[in-house]
């Protein structure tokens, strides 16, 4: 879906533009200028479609924020001109996130393409929030370019499987269970005796219970 289709209203789901009141416009007849039905040169737009690519931008963000392996898929796969014309529509909350993935990438994008979009620069300055220690303006790209971004992705992967192995699987990993401290079920457990200690069990009795001096008045006493 093209910026100038939400624009001009023409990618509802019916293939029409949208006009005001009808079933592929917002209930209060669109989301674009004047939106009186008597108006005739009134810009409206989809608000299904608008909502639905904010949503989009949305999620892009959540997934490439502070992954340069997905950056460097954005950066390769030319998503920089897309994402500068979607800019054409006018909503602020769309044109935010717009920003915000223009942002990741400009640092590898090189040094023509920031000057040549300096009115994008200047847009990211004014909108995006930003931070001390930010180089995304004027950082070295051959030296900020990770590349060795599949290793990172392998083990975020990595990551990932193991965390919903152990959260959501029934073999859990023994080193990952929580400990037991109740003295009641630990004392209430079952436990496997080895063919070995059952043999040999009358001189452990009588190693470690019956030459052993302990004072049992002092054991049962209670904490005070």
């Amino acid at each position: 879906m093209t910026a100038e289709a939400l624009e001009a209203g023409t990618g509802s789901p019916a293939g029409g533009n949208t006009s005001p009141g009808g079933s592929g416009g917002s209930p209060s007849g669109g989301c674009g200028e004047g939106g009186g039905g008597g108006n005739q040169g009134s810009i409206t737009c989809c608000w299904r479609n608008m909502f639905s690519c904010t949503n989009l931008l949305r999620i892009l963000n959540k997934l490439c924020k502070w992954k340069h392996s997905r950056i460097m898929m954005l950066v390769v796969f030319k998503s920089a001109p897309i994402l500068k014309r979607t800019l054409k529509v006018k909503h602020a909350m769309m044109q935010l996130y717009v920003l915000k993935l223009l942002k990741m990438q400009t640092k590898y994008l090189g040094r023509q393409w920031r000057k040549t979009n300096m009115k994008t620069m200047s847009a990211i300055y004014q909108k995006v929030r930003h931070r001390l220690n930010d180089d995304w303006a004027y950082g070295n790209d051959p030296d900020a370019r990770p590349w060795d971004f599949q290793a990172e992705e392998c083990a975020l992967r990595a990551c990932v499987d193991r965390f919903n192995s152990r959260r959501y699987n029934s073999t859990v990993d023994p080193d990952f269970e929580p400990l037991d401290n109740c003295v009641t079920s630990v004392l209430g457990r079952p436990v496997e005796l080895t063919e070995e200690f059952k043999k040999h069990y009358e001189v452990w009795l009588q190693q470690e219970v019956f030459s052993a001096a302990i004072d049992w008045d002092q054991l049962l006493a209670p904490n005070v």
